[in-house]
């Protein structure tokens, strides 16, 4: 059976805030652990991704999910409130489904945000640089400070969250629409056992079915190998150690199930086109 998104889902905040930009939100090859909530209030600005630009509208709400490239541009003014959003569960959930990029908000969504600044006071970036709050200092302090707020509070965002999430699952779709029940217990093993490197023949006997019968069931699902999904979710699990924990590369590498640091090493850059430590280093703050 599968599980329901709002059993999954985990968020936590790491930072909000409403803030006024005036020209200074310009920022290229951004790339998170997190997910970026949106509302605009007034000015103009653009989100770039790679295949595309969206202009912000006042009114309307924005999300850019966990691990995807993107950018800014701002020529003037500019006014919007900001939430980014950590899944404890650290699944990415979000990327089983095509999310709009831009809904319309809904009456009420001001007030919902201004409650959640209220039960999650001083949450506020320390600047408009990414890399002045995707750093491991920030990031892991942040997760602490939420951690540590009373019951209460820590409920009542979250249901916040959940309920600003609901705008864009309103039209949301499964990316895979008749998925199987076999593989998704493949894709839920893979998820909730980061350290271990099952391989073909451990999914399949899993799943109950045979290699080449699980292969072909797997490809048809999900467009890759099973190799290539797990290959991709241990390199987003890396991207989020790597700005999140202090510990050296070659531990993460380790934790992973990476024997080799070598091996590891290559498959990051391949997959992201820069090594870990460069990876690291960009989300570091040059004044830390």
């Amino acid at each position: 059976m599968k599980s329901d998104l709002t059993d999954t889902l985990r968020p936590v905040i790491l930072h909000l805030g409403l803030a006024n930009q005036h020209g200074d939100w310009n920022f290229k090859n951004v790339c998170s652990p997190f997910s970026r909530i949106y509302y605009v209030l007034g000015g103009e600005a653009q989100i770039e991704y790679p295949d595309r630009k969206i202009r912000l509208r006042p009114g309307f709400l924005y999300i850019i999910p966990a691990f995807v490239p993107h950018g800014y541009a701002c020529g003037g003014d500019f006014r919007h409130f900001y939430i980014h959003v950590y899944d404890e569960n650290a699944e990415n959930v979000l990327e089983d489904w095509e999310l709009p990029l831009e809904v319309p908000s809904q009456p009420g969504d001001r007030e919902l945000i201004e409650r959640l600044h209220y039960l999650c006071p001083g949450m506020e970036v320390p600047a408009s640089d990414p890399r002045s709050y995707d750093n491991p200092p920030t990031l892991k302090q942040n997760l602490l400070r939420t951690r540590r707020q009373e019951l209460f509070a820590r409920m009542e965002s979250r249901g916040i969250i959940l309920c600003l999430l609901s705008r864009f699952f309103r039209t949301a779709k499964p990316k895979w629409g008749t998925r199987d029940s076999r593989i998704e217990k493949a894709l839920s093993y893979v998820r909730s056992h980061p350290s271990l490197f099952p391989g073909t023949d451990d999914l399949s006997r899993l799943t109950c079915l045979s290699k080449s019968h699980f292969i072909r069931l797997f490809r048809q699902e999900m467009g890759c190998t099973p190799l290539q999904y797990i290959i991709g979710k241990k390199m987003e699990r890396a991207q989020s150690r790597l700005v999140t924990d202090h510990i050296e590369i070659k531990e993460i590498a380790f934790q992973l199930g990476f024997t080799d640091p070598s091996y590891f090493n290559r498959l990051f850059k391949k997959s992201t086109g820069i090594t870990p430590r460069e990876y690291r280093a960009f989300h570091s703050f040059p004044h830390e």
